[in-house]
């Protein structure tokens, strides 16, 4: 016979005794177990606890990486024209932000003072003139040269204007990963 809310068959005797409710909870082999826990098998309270908190560490700690990648880019406005610019120096050097042009919008996110090597910044800009939006910014390279990263947000979208005072050394490749009026554009700087 099956268990059920009011009755047991005993299987720590064996003897096939029946008891009621109030009997069941003072039974010897079922005082300490958890109420669901087979009267046989051996429970380990501790270990499902643990495997919680640690699943529970995980997705916090992966939740608090991905909002603060979110919040360094700044949160854009749903109209107008935007640009996300992701600026990565891939050189062995770093490289002094010179000067940043936004005449026809605001900052967002800031070009930084200097990239380290191998270093990443996102820089975004917006404006709410229909009509499309142009950024550029600056860094100078070692040995006296520029870098010039430039995006132009309009119905004919392109990075015209990239590129670097200093062709032997250094070369800039770009793509873009969103379209007008929403311009996504990636740049890497890297040695020749």
């Amino acid at each position: 016979m099956s268990p059920d809310r009011w009755t047991h068959r005993s299987s720590c005797t064996g003897s096939g005794e029946r008891t009621d409710g109030i009997d069941l909870l003072r039974h010897s082999c079922l005082r300490d177990r958890q109420p669901n826990a087979h009267p046989d098998k051996d429970t380990d309270d501790d270990e499902p606890r643990y495997v919680v908190a640690a699943i529970t560490a995980l997705a916090a700690g992966a939740l608090t990486l991905g909002l603060s990648g979110i919040a360094s880019a700044g949160t854009l406005p749903t109209t107008g024209n935007t640009i996300t610019m992701t600026i990565s120096n891939d050189t062995e050097q770093t490289i002094r932000l010179e000067g940043a042009d936004n005449p026809y919008g605001q900052w967002m996110q800031n070009p930084r003072q200097s990239l380290a090597p191998h270093e990443t910044e996102i820089v975004t800009a917006y404006n709410e003139d229909p009509r499309g939006l142009t950024v550029d910014v600056v860094y100078s390279t070692p040995g006296g040269g520029q870098a010039v990263f430039m995006a132009n947000d309009y119905p004919q979208f392109d990075t015209d204007g990239t590129r670097t005072t200093d062709p032997d050394h250094y070369f800039i490749s770009s793509y873009i990963d969103g379209y007008y009026p929403n311009l996504s554009v990636g740049y890497h700087l890297s040695a020749v």
